[in-house]
């Protein structure tokens, strides 16, 4: 793999390598994770010996937010390892959810918790508490919004996910708000969401 990457990175003139590994499953996926990683990044620097002396080629991950997958990361590792571990703060709440919810919250609302299932602060804290240096953690956004029907607020039941911008349930950000919704903002969570009373649609 590490090798079909280089040839890959070098033919379409990349300036670095982003692994989506979801999700190493145990401690032993996570330690092959590692290994791969280490193997890539040896690759990258014997490339740029080679071929561009004195360059950096960049190596990344997208690192999960949800810590039933983060807590099973080498983070100390991963920190010395990467350039870059591009968080995916997003998708805390969708189709597979028992509520309505936000899609990147900053922080978790106690008092509405089926709205707030995950939150990118205790993310952000566990990745560096665990070793990954701040300067190397990337914050990923959504430039999308999903969506939940038949649901009276954030946080609530609700019977499906409708239509979309490009796929069912998923709205571009740009379409947003849809018209007949207000948009709300949960200063807890940090979180803007928007809600139509009348379709009952979030």
């Amino acid at each position: 793999f590490a090798k079909s990457a280089i040839t890959f990175m070098k033919d379409w003139g990349f300036d670095g390598i982003d692994v989506d590994w979801e999700y190493p499953a145990d401690s032993t996926q996570a330690t092959n994770m590692i290994l791969l990683l280490k193997e890539i990044r040896s690759q990258l620097d014997a490339y740029a010996a080679q071929y561009a002396p004195g360059y950096h080629f960049l190596l990344s991950i997208a690192a999960p937010a949800g810590p039933e997958h983060y807590s099973l990361l080498r983070f100390a590792d991963l920190g010395q390892v990467l350039d870059y571990v591009n968080l995916m703060a997003y998708d805390y709440a969708g189709s597979w959810s028992s509520f309505s919810g936000h899609d990147a919250n900053l922080f978790a609302n106690p008092s509405n918790p089926n709205a707030s299932p995950y939150n990118t602060d205790t993310a952000i804290k566990a990745y560096i508490n665990g070793g990954v240096p701040a300067s190397k953690i990337v914050l990923g956004m959504p430039i999308y919004g999903r969506s939940f029907e038949g649901t009276t607020d954030i946080g609530k039941a609700y019977s499906g996910i409708g239509s979309g911008s490009w796929e069912n349930g998923i709205w571009d950000y740009k379409v947003l708000p849809k018209a007949g919704a207000t948009v709300k903002y949960d200063s807890v969570a940090k979180g803007y969401y928007s809600y139509d009373p009348s379709s009952k649609e979030l």
